[in-house]
């Protein structure tokens, strides 16, 4: 046979991401598989390990993945992307868990300083004190869990997978200052980007497959994580992974096609499409990227959009871009990481 056509070549490619969107039979049997993981027997409390606690976010993340698709039916992009977040964090605190010495002394910890602010307005109200719980949280003992950011930099400096580190900055930071938290990314996402118009309605920064596939790749990274190579559904968790991680775009990637092509001549649509699928290449082969075309690239992005970059309101936008797109070491110029 012949070469394919560019057009059968992109016919091909969408009914490959549409046909893994929705693989159900293999779906099915990977969270059949996941679910046999977590161990049947009573829960075991206080004396609860840390291999235990990572099948408990295993069993977490499933439900994660079924709320994020089902989110993802109804059109809800808010709900999806918020509920991918969580399955993200969820893959974070189960490699927490498998990685760090101490993790379930410190979930402990962490449930008895959840459970005291949980009750402490009932106990105001019923002008209590508090003893009961202070007594609770000497015994469960000191400390509480970290943060997701303290929580990648223990995994890494436990020798734990490098993933982490970028699942946390590219997919849970910008998910948080998108959705998740009122700044002002969030809020700007309700100003018209050329008319300054406000609505209601805030303007689209993720997909909801992109959401869907997110949340089937953590499934399937964390499943084969806690399994490990000798489980012979070792292989199909990560067969699993692999289908659906490259099609789950992270939100930096997809912010710079979505804006640009809003406005972008069609004479320009190829060349911003090959270099945003070359910077996604990139990423998922974990390379560095380089500074210099990551700057062109966002210049670019403002050019076809007709964007003034030195705008006030662009700044957050590029910032965003940096954070994102580059190592931490490079967005460093004077931006935090905006979660």
């Amino acid at each position: 046979m012949g070469r394919a056509t560019p057009a059968v070549s992109l016919v091909s490619r969408v009914l490959k991401s549409y046909w893994a969107g929705q693989d159900r039979r293999r779906r099915r049997r990977v969270r059949d598989a996941a679910r046999r993981l977590v161990p049947e027997k009573a829960w075991s409390g206080e004396k609860a390990t840390a291999p235990e606690l990572a099948c408990l976010t295993l069993l977490h993340l499933l439900w994660l993945q079924d709320q994020t698709r089902r989110a993802a039916r109804v059109r809800n992009t808010e709900g999806a992307a918020l509920l991918a977040r969580s399955a993200v964090e969820t893959v974070i605190a189960g490699l927490y868990c498998l990685n760090v010495p101490g993790a379930a002394k410190r979930y402990d910890a962490g449930a008895g300083k959840d459970l005291k602010k949980l009750f402490a307005q009932f106990t105001k109200a019923a002008d209590v004190g508090t003893e009961v719980l202070d007594d609770m949280l000497a015994f469960l003992g000191p400390g509480g869990l970290p943060l997701p950011a303290t929580m990648v930099s223990d995994i890494a400096a436990n020798s734990g997978p490098a993933a982490a580190q970028d699942l946390y900055r590219r997919y849970y930071v910008p998910l948080s200052a998108m959705y998740a938290h009122a700044g002002p990314l969030t809020l700007l996402r309700h100003v018209h980007p050329r008319s300054n118009r406000t609505r209601e309605r805030p303007f689209k920064m993720w997909s909801r497959r992109s959401a869907s596939h997110t949340a089937d790749a953590m499934v399937g990274f964390l499943a084969a994580t806690i399994a490990g190579p000798e489980h012979p559904d070792y292989g199909l968790f990560c067969e699993y992974h692999a289908a659906h991680w490259p099609l789950a775009w992270p939100p930096s990637l997809f912010v710079v096609r979505h804006l640009a092509l809003r406005r972008a001549r069609l004479r320009h649509v190829p060349g911003l499409v090959m270099r945003t699928r070359a910077l996604r290449a990139e990423r998922l082969r974990g390379e560095r990227l380089n500074e210099t075309e990551v700057e062109e690239l966002i210049s670019r992005l403002y050019r076809m959009a007709d964007l003034d970059r030195d705008d006030a309101s662009a700044s957050s936008m590029t910032t965003f871009l940096r954070t994102n797109l580059l190592s931490k070491e490079q967005a460093a110029d004077g931006d935090a990481d905006p979660a």
